[in-house]
C-alpha cells in the first residue's frame, strides 16, 4: 500500500506540473528558451530513449525557469512533456521531464493498460536484466557509476484508474570512490513483460566529495549507535482494512520523534565518531522521553448524555474561548457512521470581502461527551512567518496556559493524557507564530503514538489559537497487554541486527527558517548509518515481530519450502503482497487451505471500496472470529449465500466450493444457475453432479481451474498452491475485463 501512495503523490505532482496549455500555442523560438533547448530538440531526446507507440501524439508541453535557486526537479529550467492516445478516453499517457540545459531525460512515467498477466509475468532477476538493459540505454555514462541497491518493494499494483500491471522497481545508487551517496541514483521500473514503465535520474553534478578516510571501524561506529538509539515503548495501531469498528494497538520499540534529521536512526560520523544531525554537527545525548499523566485521577465527567444545540453553546462559554467581537455565522450537526455526534459551530467578525480583515473561529463540540474537539482561528497575518524575537509571554507561562486549557476541555481523560516535550514548542506559522504543544494519549501508562492533541497558543496575548487531535475510546481498541515485555537492551541489540550499518556518503544542510524545512545542501559527509531508503520498522515488545507503520508485518524474501515447487512464483508473490504468512520460515504450500482463510486471502487479494457492514450474518461466525471482517465483506459483496445459517469457516474448501466463489466474484452467480445451459468437459462432473455443475464448466471454460487427464475432482481440498494459483488467474481476468471494481495494492 506503502509503494502505491508514493507512486500516486508522484503522478498527481506531476498532473499539477503539466499545464493543460496545447503545445502548439507555446512558443518555441530562443526569445522564450534563451540558451536552452527548444520544445522540438526536447521531443526529439524523449524519441532517443522511448518508443513512442503509434498512436500516441504530443499533448501538452510546459517550459519552467527557475529564476533563481533550483527549479522543477532540482534543475535550473526543464521541458515537460506529455503523450498520449488522440481518443483521451482511452487509457495511456507518457509523461517526461527533459533538463532544459543539458538534455539530460530526469523522470519519465508511462501510464499505460497492460495486457501482460500475473500468470506469466516476469521473474525478479529477469526483470532485473531488463532494467539494466534500460539503465545502459539511458544513462551509458552513469551505468558504471552506479549499484543496485536491494529494495523490499518488489510488486505493486494499481486500481482501475492507472496501469494493470505486476511492476517492479529497481535502484541504483550513486557510488563515489567505492562507497554510495544514495541522495543521488536512478530508479527504473518495467512491467510484466519487461517494458519500461518508469524512470527517475538523481544527480548533483556540484556537490565536492571528501576524500577523508573513516577514523572508527565498524564495531566502534557500532556501539556508539547502540549508545545513541534512544528507543521508546509505545503503543501503535494496527490497520486493519476490514475491522469493523474493532482495533488493535501494539507494544512496540521505536524512534518516536526524528531528532536526528531525515533518518530517524543516529548517524555516526566516519571521521569523527560522534552522532551528528542534519546539519552535520554533534547532536546533544538525546534523553528517554517521559509521558507523564496531567492528574492522578480523571476529573468529573461534562455529560453523560447528548447534548442540544443550546447546551453545546454553553459549554463553549464555560471553556472560556475569547470570542469577542464574533458573531455566530452557522450551525451545523454531523452524524459520523452512527459512531460519532458532532456540533460545529463557526463564527466570524470583520467584512467578509476583505480577507485581510476577516477573521473566523470553528469550534467542534463532542455531542455525545461534551468534550471540545476542535478549535481553529483563521485570519490573516503578513509574513515573515517568524517568531517573534521578544514574546510576552514566555515559554513556560504558555505551556501552563496550554495545560490548563486541555483540564478545562478534556476533565474526564486528564489522567491518560501527558505532554510531550519529544518536539520544539516555539513555531513560525503562517496561521500566525505562536507555541505549539504536543500531548498524547496514555494506556497502562504507555502513549499511543497517533493519539496526540495539539494547543497553539499566541505568544504576544496567551490567547488558544488552535486545539485539535485524535482520541479514540477504550471500547474501540484491543490494547496488547503489558506482561512479559522484552528487555529494552535486548530491543537496541534487534534493531542493531536488523539496521545493519554502512560506510556512505550523505547530506548536511543549512539552517532553514524552521527547524522542520532545512535549507539548501551544503555538502556532503562520510558516516556510518543504516540504508537511507531502508523503510522504518518497529518492533513489538512482546513478540519480537517486525512491524511497519502500518502495522503489517514483512515477510522474508526467501522461503526454503517454496523453492522449485510448480506454484513458487504466484505463492511468492503473495507472499510479498502481505497475503500468505510466513511462520517458523514455512509456508507449508500444499496444506489445506480452510473455507475462512480462503474468503480472507480473497478479501486481501482483490481489495478496494469497503461495504460498511457490522453484524453477525452466520450463526457460526462470531465476531471473535479470526476472519470475522473478511467473511462479513465477502457476504456484503454478495460472494458467498448469506441465506444460509452456517458457513463452515474451519472445514477445508472444496475445489467445487472455490468454483463457486470464483464465479460470484466474476459477476457469473445467475448465469451458472441457469438450467440445461453448460457442457461439461470433466469425467468426474455431470449435470447431476449438482449445484456447482455450471461454475466448475465457467472456471473451466476461462482457464482458472483445470483438471488432471479430464477429471476435476470437484470433491477434493484445495491447497494454499492451488489457491494461489486460482487467485492469480482471477485477477488476470478482472484486469482483462473493461474495469474491475476493486483496487489491487500491496
Amino acid at each position: 500500500m506503502k509503494r502505491f501512495k508514493e507512486t500516486t503523490a508522484l503522478a498527481l505532482t506531476l498532473g499539477m506540473l503539466f499545464t493543460s496549455v496545447p503545445y502548439a500555442a507555446l512558443a518555441d523560438s530562443a526569445s522564450a528558451v534563451s540558451q536552452t533547448l527548444t520544445q522540438t530538440q526536447a521531443a526529439e531526446i524523449v524519441k532517443k530513449y522511448v518508443d513512442l507507440p503509434a498512436d500516441y501524439k504530443m499533448m501538452n508541453a510546459t517550459f519552467q525557469d527557475a529564476k533563481q535557486g533550483q527549479g522543477p526537479f532540482g534543475r535550473k529550467s526543464v521541458w515537460m512533456l506529455q503523450f498520449g492516445k488522440e481518443n483521451r478516453y482511452e487509457n495511456g499517457s507518457i509523461q517526461v521531464v527533459i533538463d532544459a540545459t543539458t538534455g539530460t531525460l530526469v523522470n519519465l512515467d508511462f501510464w499505460q493498460r497492460d495486457d501482460s498477466t500475473l500468470e506469466n509475468s516476469m521473474t525478479r532477476e529477469e526483470a532485473r536484466a531488463k532494467a539494466l538493459e534500460y539503465l545502459k540505454k539511458m544513462a551509458p555514462d552513469k551505468a558504471e557509476q552506479v549499484k543496485e541497491q536491494d529494495t523490499q518493494d518488489k510488486y505493486y499494483m494499481y486500481g482501475p484508474y492507472g496501469p494493470r500491471d505486476v511492476i517492479q522497481t529497481f535502484r541504483f545508487v550513486r557510488m563515489v570512490n567505492g562507497i554510495p551517496y544514495s541522495m543521488d541514483g536512478i530508479s527504473i521500473r518495467v512491467n510484466g513483460k519487461g517494458e519500461l514503465r518508469g524512470y527517475n535520474y538523481q544527480w548533483s553534478d556540484d556537490i565536492q566529495f571528501p576524500s577523508v578516510q573513516p577514523s572508527i571501524t565498524e564495531e566502534q561506529a557500532q556501539k556508539a549507535f547502540k549508545d545513541a538509539l534512544n528507543l521508546q515503548l509505545f503503543y501503535q495501531r494496527i490497520y486493519k482494512p476490514y475491522a469493523y469498528g474493532s482495533q488493535e494497538a501494539q507494544l512496540v520499540y521505536g524512534t518516536w520523534n526524528r531528532n536526528y534529521g531525515f533518518n530517524p536512526m543516529p548517524t555516526i560520523d566516519a571521521a569523527k565518531g560522534t552522532v551528528i544531525d542534519r546539519y552535520g554537527d554533534p547532536l546533544a545525548k538525546v534523553e528517554s522521553l517521559e509521558f507523564k499523566p496531567l492528574t492522578d485521577k480523571p476529573g468529573q465527567t461534562v455529560t453523560t448524555t447528548e447534548i442540544s444545540k443550546e447546551r453545546a453553546l454553553e459549554l463553549i462559554a464555560s471553556y472560556k474561548i475569547d470570542l469577542a467581537g464574533y458573531k455566530l455565522e452557522n450551525t451545523s450537526y454531523n452524524n459520523y457512521n452512527g459512531q460519532e455526534h458532532v456540533w460545529r459551530f463557526e463564527y466570524r467578525q470583520g467584512d467578509p470581502q476583505d480577507y485581510k480583515t476577516m477573521k473566523q473561529v470553528s469550534i467542534a463540540i463532542d455531542a455525545q461527551t461534551g468534550e471540545l474537539r476542535e478549535l481553529f482561528r483563521h485570519e490573516f497575518r503578513e509574513g515573515p512567518y517568524e517568531f517573534p524575537k521578544n514574546p510576552s509571554v514566555s515559554e513556560e507561562q504558555a505551556q501552563q496556559k496550554a495545560v490548563e486549557f486541555i483540564k478545562t476541555v478534556l476533565p474526564a481523560k486528564t489522567d491518560k493524557i501527558a505532554l510531550s516535550n519529544s518536539m520544539d514548542s516555539k513555531l513560525g506559522m503562517k496561521s500566525g507564530p505562536g507555541y505549539s504543544f504536543e500531548f498524547v494519549r496514555l494506556e497502562q501508562g504507555v502513549p499511543i503514538r497517533d493519539n496526540t492533541f495539539r494547543v497553539g497558543i499566541d505568544p504576544m496575548t496567551g490567547q488558544v489559537r488552535e486545539f485539535g487531535g485524535a482520541w479514540y475510546p477504550n471500547d474501540k481498541i484491543k490494547f496488547q497487554d503489558k506482561s512479559n515485555l522484552m528487555d529494552l537492551e535486548a530491543a537496541k541489540s534487534k534493531f542493531l541486527e536488523r539496521y545493519k550499518l554502512m560506510l556512505q556518503y550523505i547530506p548536511v544542510y543549512e539552517k532553514g527558517k524552521t527547524p522542520y524545512e532545512p535549507g539548501k545542501t551544503k555538502g556532503v559527509v562520510l558516516v556510518y548509518a543504516p540504508i537511507y531508503s531502508m523503510p522504518m520498522q518497529n518492533l513489538n515488545a512482546v513478540t519480537g515481530e517486525w512491524v511497519s507503520d502500518w502495522g503489517d508485518m514483512p515477510q522474508q524474501v526467501e522461503i526454503p519450502d517454496i523453492k522449485g515447487h510448480w506454484a513458487e512464483k504466484q505463492l511468492q508473490y503473495f507472499v510479498e503482497r502481505g497475503i500468505f504468512q510466513v511462520k517458523d520460515g514455512k509456508l507449508a504450500p500444499d496444506a489445506a487451505v480452510t473455507r475462512g482463510e480462503m474468503i480472507k486471502y480473497l478479501i486481501m487479494s482483490i481489495s478496494g471500496p469497503r461495504i460498511m457492514q457490522e453484524k453477525t450474518t452466520f450463526n457460526d461466525v462470531p465476531k471473535n472470529d479470526p476472519n470475522f471482517e473478511f467473511i462479513e465483506e465477502a457476504a456484503a459483496r454478495k460472494w458467498i449465500d448469506r441465506n444460509t445459517k452456517n458457513f463452515r469457516p474451519n472445514d477445508v474448501i472444496t475445489r467445487e466450493e472455490m468454483a463457486d466463489i470464483v464465479t460470484a466474484i466474476l459477476g457469473y452467480a445467475k448465469l451458472s444457475e441457469a438450467p440445461d445451459t453448460f457442457i461439461n468437459h470433466f469425467k468426474d462432473v455431470t449435470d447431476s453432479s449438482g449445484k456447482f455443475t455450471g461454475d466448475i464448466a465457467i472456471v473451466g471454460a476461462l482457464g482458472i481451474m483445470t483438471g488432471a487427464e479430464g477429471y476435476f475432482q470437484p470433491k477434493s481440498q484445495v491447497t494454499k498452491a492451488q489457491a494461489a494459483m486460482v487467485m492469480t488467474r482471477v485477477l488476470d481476468q478482472m484486469k482483462e475485463r473493461q474495469g474491475y471494481p476493486y483496487y489491487m495494492t500491496k
